[in-house]
């Protein structure tokens, strides 16, 4: 006949047939075996805080060090990461982020596309992200392919954040309605050389003014 051997924690009794050596959420060494044990029917933390602080210190310097000025736009102040500052933390996690769902929506005016992406970590736990874009949230050069293309970069990039940074708010989220809350360039846009398109096309010998240093864009026959 076995023995049970029970150890008490707080206000847990933990029985086991089999004694198997294991830790619980605070990292304090458990017996357990293969009857039921019983549960506050709480969540708990899976690590204990030490870890949870180390990791989260091991993540703001692994930013500091892969992440570069070019990486960030500021907003009102405030530095967003962009779309290539989360695809170097998604490599350096070595996480894998694919389109689950994408939808589009035409009204009147305009159209709108959804799409979901899912970012996967290597043990199995994933999140799903979703991202949206209107054709009339600004000018687009290539509305078609742009507008989808915002809401998959929007979309893997909520993902992605919410699988490893805390749930960050990237540029391409807050850009767009909120595109004239960019912090003044440092350019004066109307001193801006004027520029004509030269490709064929609808647009070709449109004039235009083009900033090299932020996303300022407008077309002079727009004035």
């Amino acid at each position: 006949m076995n023995k049970k051997k029970q150890t008490r924690k707080d206000d847990q009794t933990i029985v086991a047939d089999t004694p198997v050596r294991a830790s619980d959420a605070l990292g304090q060494e458990l017996v357990v075996g293969n009857d039921e044990v019983p549960s506050l029917g709480i969540i708990t933390p899976q690590i204990t805080p030490q870890q949870a602080r180390e990791a989260w210190r091991a993540y703001q310097e692994l930013c500091q060090a892969i992440l570069t000025p070019n990486d960030f736009v500021k907003v009102n102040g405030k530095d967003f990461k962009k779309k290539s500052a989360w695809r170097k933390l998604s490599t350096a996690f070595n996480l894998s982020t694919e389109i689950v769902k994408e939808e589009r929506t035409d009204y009147e005016d305009y159209f709108v596309v959804r799409i979901t992406a899912r970012t996967t970590a290597p043990n199995g736990r994933f999140m799903d992200g979703t991202g949206s874009c209107a054709s009339n949230e600004r000018s687009f050069s290539h509305k078609e392919h742009d507008v989808r293309s915002t809401a998959e970069t929007r979309s893997k990039n909520r993902s992605i954040a919410d699988m490893i940074g805390g749930g960050e708010v990237s540029f391409e989220e807050v850009i767009g309605t909120e595109e004239k809350k960019i912090e003044k360039c440092v350019h004066n846009h109307e001193q801006l050389p004027q520029q004509q398109v030269k490709v064929e096309g609808n647009n070709k010998g449109r004039m235009y003014l083009k900033c090299p240093a932020c996303t300022f864009f407008r077309w002079e026959d727009a004035l």
